[in-house]
Order: structure tokens, then C-alpha cells, then sequence
């Protein structure tokens, strides 16, 4: 096996074909990073709803009273006048938050902003005109030990009185935040924006942006084969040691020399981050669609009307994942092992499939013309749950943006891949005979 792997590869790199493709490959990723890190000097690190522009919902006024009872009219006049000492301490706090984030001292603006969200949030949970969903208050414990953590005014004694316009709940919004700038204050981090590269989000960035498209323009042209090479393949299936392995043996040698490419130059790059810029970017939290690990569950559909993509720090929700409450945190390093293992089962679905056709149609040229048509195809379409194509951006998968589940992309990919592989084995045994 490391014989024939050997000799493939060597065989690749004398191409001079393929090596300029590489070369250019390793171009594309290093002038998609400096744009990223020029847009990142211009980019609020803050998510676009930040704290101190968020409208302060007002309490219902003396008017909206008039109709209580004497002994209940006086009891809400008691409670607007308290009331307005709280809101003027949620805007003392919302200055305090915007002044230190104008001099990047972001300990005391997270801390600033976790009160002020705790405080917006509570506001949404007590409004009787406001509709929820069962699953709104799954991070509810957590909330309320964060309250207790950050002794933030509790605003609940004004559930009687709130006025809040109808609609869908904003607490699963307000709650993101809440949940975000607590896990970058308990790791000491700063807020990255969307743009952020760095030790730890180099391959994230890269990963929904480049290696897609990446993967599956090298597994179409490294491979492609000369009629003299073609020749040589099928002498080497009278050999009856090979004949057996020559499918697993293509199989492997193609997707690590893909793997190797698209792996090897972003590792590079993360450990130069790392040695000029620290490490501590591998803890960076990131927004990821929990059910869909271990489930075909996809994002609620209650998409919010004019809202198409919202960036919290790193992550990009889209409507749906922007009020969907089943949102958990996890780590970039977290987050880069459980993409590497989709975007591998992609990979290696990529080479079956090139493989397949290479052994259906009679010249490399055809296969390859087939190879890309489909492809496109399959990625133009909208497609559901088996559309591998719909699993080619693993990070959009992972967070939820992509309307896709993780789960879903690991079973789908894994039997597409499976099934070529065995329609490879099929084909390869009837050449032989």
C-alpha cells in the first residue's frame, strides 16, 4: 500500500499541470486571508446588535392605567416610578458599555453588556403580548445563574406593567449574547469578529469560503489520465495481489494526496498565527446547532422578516438560527475537528464518485466533462437531505446556517461514498474477467 501510494504520487507532482493547480490553490488561501484581515480592521469585533443600540422598550404609561381599580392604579404608579430608576440604570450601563468598548477595554464591556442583555432579556420573558416557544427557556438555569452571578437588577416585579409590541420572542436573541460574552469573559478572550483570522480560525475561515469549491475542482482535474496511463491500470489488474486492493489502494492515495493539500498549507498557516499571535484564538466560542449532531433535526423555520445573515462574533446565523434557542457554544478547536470530519467524508465521497466515472466512461476527458456537469448540478439545485452537494460547506452545516444537519451529512455522505465504493469494486472485477 505505501509502495502504490508512493508511486502516485510522484506520478501527480511530474505533472506540471498539477502543480501549478496546487500552487495556485495555496494563492487563492493566502489572498483570501489578507482580504479577510483588511475587512477585519474595519469590522465592529461587536455583534451588528450591539448593547447600547438597542431600543429600551418602554413600561406601559399612567394612561394605559386609568382603567385599574384605585388600590391596583396606585400599585402600578408605584412601580413606573421604581421602574424608571432601574431603566436609568440600563442606560447608565449601556454608556458604560460603549465607553469601554471605544477604548478596547473589553473585560469591563463584556461584563457591561452580559447586564444589559440579562436586563433586555428578562424584559421579553415577563411580556404577556409577546409569544414563545416551548423550547425559549431551555438555557433558563443558566440565565438565572448569570443573574445571580452579575447582580443585575431583576426586572420580573414588572410583569403586570410591561408593554411590549406583539410578535415572537426576542429572549432566545437576547440570551445568545448573554451566553457569548460570559464564555469569552470566562476564558479572558476579546470578541473577534466575523472576519477574524488567527491560530484558530484560519481553517474555519477558510473552510466556508475556499475548500469547497477547493475539493471538488482538485479531485476533478489532479486525476485526470492519459490514455498511456490508462493502459498502465489495467495491466496492473493482472496482478492478482493488486487486483484484490487496487480500489481501496486508489481510494486511499487519492484522498489523502486531496487531504494533504487542502490540510497541510492551512496547518502551516495556523502555526505561524500561533507562534506571532498567540494560541489562546483555539477557545474562541462559536454558535452550533446541537440537535443536528446526533439528529436529521434541523433549525425551526420562523425565520424573522428582512433579516438575512447576523454575525455573533465568528459565527453567522441566518433568520432561523438568529431565534433558534437550541444554539450551544462550543470551541473553535471543538468546532475544526467535527468539520475536518465532514469535510473528509466529502472528500472521499468526491474521489468515488470521480473513480465511478472513470471507470464507466472509456476516456478520462469524458468522465471528467460528466464529473463537473453533475456536480454543478447537484450544487445549483436546491435539493433536500440527500444532496451531498448540500454538505460541501461543513462549517455552515455545523452552525446551522446551511438549514442542514450534521448528523444527516455524516449519514448521507458516508452512504454515497459506500456505494460507490462497492459499484468501483463491481466495475474493477468485471474488467478483470
Amino acid at each position: 500500500m505505501k509502495a502504490y501510494g508512493w508511486f502516485e504520487w510522484k506520478r501527480w507532482m511530474h505533472s506540471k499541470k498539477n502543480v501549478v493547480l496546487l500552487v495556485l490553490l495555496v494563492c487563492v488561501e493566502l489572498l483570501t486571508l489578507r482580504m479577510m484581515m483588511q475587512m477585519d480592521r474595519y469590522t465592529d469585533p461587536v455583534p451588528m446588535t450591539d448593547p447600547e443600540t438597542i431600543w429600551i422598550r418602554p413600561l406601559k404609561t399612567r394612561e394605559q392605567l386609568s382603567m385599574l381599580s384605585e388600590q391596583k392604579k396606585q400599585e402600578a404608579y408605584a412601580l413606573i416610578e421604581q421602574s424608571e430608576k432601574d431603566m436609568d440604570f440600563l442606560r447608565a450601563n449601556l454608556e458604560k458599555a460603549d465607553l469601554a468598548k471605544q477604548h478596547e477595554e473589553w473585560q469591563p464591556f463584556l461584563k457591561a453588556s452580559i447586564v444589559n442583555f440579562l436586563m433586555l432579556a428578562r424584559l421579553e420573558e415577563i411580556s404577556e403580548a409577546t409569544s414563545f416557544h416551548e423550547q425559549d427557556f431551555i438555557h433558563q438555569k443558566q440565565i438565572e445563574a448569570l443573574y445571580r452571578q452579575y447582580d443585575a437588577p431583576d426586572l420580573g416585579r414588572y410583569a403586570s406593567i410591561a408593554n411590549l409590541p406583539m410578535g415572537h420572542s426576542s429572549y432566545p436573541v437576547y440570551e445568545k449574547y448573554v451566553r457569548y460574552f460570559d464564555a469569552l469573559v470566562e476564558n479572558h478572550l476579546v470578541p473577534a469578529s466575523v472576519y477574524d483570522v488567527s491560530a484558530g480560525t484560519v481553517f474555519l475561515q477558510l473552510a466556508r469560503s475556499v475548500l469547497p469549491l477547493a475539493a471538488v475542482l482538485l479531485t476533478g482535474c489532479l486525476f485526470w489520465q492519459t490514455k498511456k496511463e490508462r493502459r498502465a491500470e489495467s495491466m496492473l489488474l493482472t496482478v492478482p495481489y493488486l487486483r484484490r486492493r487496487l480500489v481501496r489502494y486508489e481510494s486511499v492515495a487519492r484522498a489523502g494526496w486531496i487531504g494533504f493539500w487542502l490540510v497541510v498549507p492551512i496547518a502551516l498557516m495556523s502555526v505561524f498565527f500561533g507562534m506571532t499571535q498567540g494560541w489562546s484564538s483555539w477557545h474562541t466560542p462559536v454558535f452550533v446547532f446541537a440537535p443536528g449532531l446526533t439528529s436529521f433535526a434541523t433549525p425551526l423555520a420562523q425565520t424573522q422578516d428582512g433579516m438575512m445573515s447576523i454575525p455573533i462574533g465568528l459565527t453567522i446565523l441566518n433568520g432561523d438560527t438568529y431565534v433558534e434557542p437550541a444554539m450551544e457554544l462550543m470551541t473553535c478547536a471543538q468546532v475544526t475537528g467535527l468539520a475536518l470530519l465532514l469535510g473528509g467524508l466529502f472528500v472521499l465521497f468526491l474521489v468515488e464518485y470521480e473513480l465511478f466515472l472513470e471507470k464507466v466512461f472509456p476516456t478520462s476527458f469524458l468522465a471528467i466533462v460528466v464529473y463537473f456537469i453533475s456536480i454543478g448540478l447537484l450544487m445549483a439545485a436546491q435539493g433536500g437531505v440527500w444532496n451531498p452537494m448540500r454538505y460541501m460547506d461543513p462549517v455552515s452545516v455545523l452552525t446551522g446556517y446551511a438549514g442542514a444537519s450534521y448528523g444527516a451529512g455524516l449519514c448521507v455522505l458516508f452512504g454515497y461514498t459506500a456505494l460507490f465504493w462497492l459499484l468501483n469494486r463491481g466495475l474493477t472485477k468485471k474488467r478483470v474477467r
